[in-house]
């Protein structure tokens, strides 16, 4: 099966500013610049970190709808901080619940676990390269350490796969930048 022209594939590089990709001689850059959707003027959420950021994405309001207003918070009762990782945290329906709601799946593909585990809610496929199924390894191998460029290509390549053989109208892939 090869990936259809109707497949949706949003990425997300956090951490990487529009310098880099205004600037790159990558072949990829130029292509997507030239054919795909590239939005070089695209906004961030404030304050700009991966959770806000990426739940801003994936339910497509501001973090006053979303809940989402920063990574961590302090606990006072508790006296420590709090890393919002939780899916409950997120007052918003996100992209995976509008798509299943309309009998559409979806997959989210990231590199850390605890990113995965905020943002998954109503994906039929969820994965990290940090803690991958076996079916996935089984088919395109271990991943290498979450905070190497690597990851990024083993999170293509994990895509890719899930394209080629499952028929997913959409997939969600955040990367870090390294």
């Amino acid at each position: 099966m090869n990936p259809k022209e109707n497949h949706v594939v949003l990425l997300c590089i956090d951490g990487a500013g529009v310098e880099y990709f205004k600037h790159s001689n990558m072949r990829i850059f130029r292509e997507i610049r030239k054919e795909g959707i590239y939005i070089e003027d695209a906004k961030a959420m404030v304050p700009t970190v991966t959770n806000v950021n990426n739940v801003s994405i994936i339910t497509g309001v501001y973090p006053a709808l979303h809940g989402i207003f920063t990574n961590c918070y302090w606990d006072r009762k508790r006296r420590k901080e709090i890393y919002m990782e939780d899916q409950s945290y997120i007052k918003a329906q996100t992209v995976f619940e509008k798509l299943s709601s309309n009998g559409l799946d979806s997959a989210i593909l990231t590199s850390k676990d605890k990113l995965l585990t905020l943002l998954n809610r109503g994906a039929k496929i969820a994965l990290s390269a940090e803690k991958p199924p076996k079916w996935i390894t089984n088919k395109i191998g271990e991943p290498p350490n979450i905070y190497s460029s690597e990851v990024n290509k083993w999170l293509l390549d994990a895509a890719l796969w899930i394209l080629t053989h499952i028929d997913l109208p959409f997939i969600y892939i955040c990367f870090l930048y390294t």
